[in-house]
C-alpha cells in the first residue's frame, strides 16, 4: 500500500518534471533499473564528475555503509566506500591490506584505481533501506523496486546532437 502510494506520487512528480526535462540538453543521466524485467524505473540528470551515493545498512553488522561513485564519460567509477564500523570494513578486507581512514562516524576507504569499479546489481532489502543521492536529490530504491528484487544503477546513453535536434523539432510541431 505504502509502496503503491509512493509510486503514484513519483509518477505525479514526473508528470510535472517531464516538460522541463524535455527542454534539457544532452546531459548525462543516471538510470535505476529493475533487473527482473529490464525496466527503467527512475532517472535523473547527473553532471560530469558529479557524485552518486548509494547508502544502505550492512546486512551482517547492521551499520550504515555507503558507496560513492563519480560520473565519468561512459559510466560511473567507485571512488570511496564508507563503513559504520571496523568490523564492516574488515568483512571486505580481512587481511587489512587496504588503507582505510578512521572517521568520527566510522571508516572511509578511498578507491584510487586505474581500473574502474562499476556498480553491480544489488538486491533491494526487506529490512535494509537503500537510498540513492544524486546532485542533492535523494530517493529510496524501495519506492521503485519491490523488496527482494535486483536493482542496477547504470548511466543512460547520451542522445546524439542530431537525435536531440530531431526530438526538439518534432516537439515544436
Amino acid at each position: 500500500m505504502v509502496v503503491e502510494l509512493r509510486r503514484m506520487l513519483a509518477v505525479a512528480l514526473l508528470v510535472v518534471i517531464a516538460p522541463v526535462a524535455a527542454t534539457a540538453g544532452t546531459e548525462a543521466r543516471l538510470g535505476l533499473f529493475d533487473v527482473a524485467n529490464g525496466a527503467l524505473v527512475w532517472s535523473l540528470a547527473i553532471p560530469e564528475k558529479g557524485r552518486v551515493t548509494l547508502t544502505y545498512e550492512h546486512s551482517l553488522y547492521r551499520v550504515e555503509q555507503a558507496e560513492i561513485y563519480v560520473a565519468e564519460a561512459g559510466g560511473l567509477r567507485l571512488v570511496e566506500m564508507r563503513f559504520g564500523s571496523y568490523d564492516a570494513l574488515a568483512y571486505y578486507d580481512p587481511d587489512g591490506e587496504l588503507r582505510a581512514m578512521r572517521r568520527p562516524d566510522g571508516w572511509r576507504l578511498t578507491i584510487d584505481s586505474a581500473t574502474p569499479i562499476r556498480p553491480s546489481p544489488f538486491r533491494v532489502g526487506y529490512r535494509t533501506d537503500h537510498r540513492l543521492e544524486v546532485a542533492g536529490t535523494q530517493i529510496h530504491v524501495s519506492d521503485f523496486i519491490a523488496s527482494g528484487l535486483l536493482a542496477r544503477l547504470m548511466p543512460l546513453p547520451r542522445p546524439s546532437a542530431s537525435a536531440e535536434s530531431e526530438r526538439r523539432a518534432g516537439a515544436a510541431q
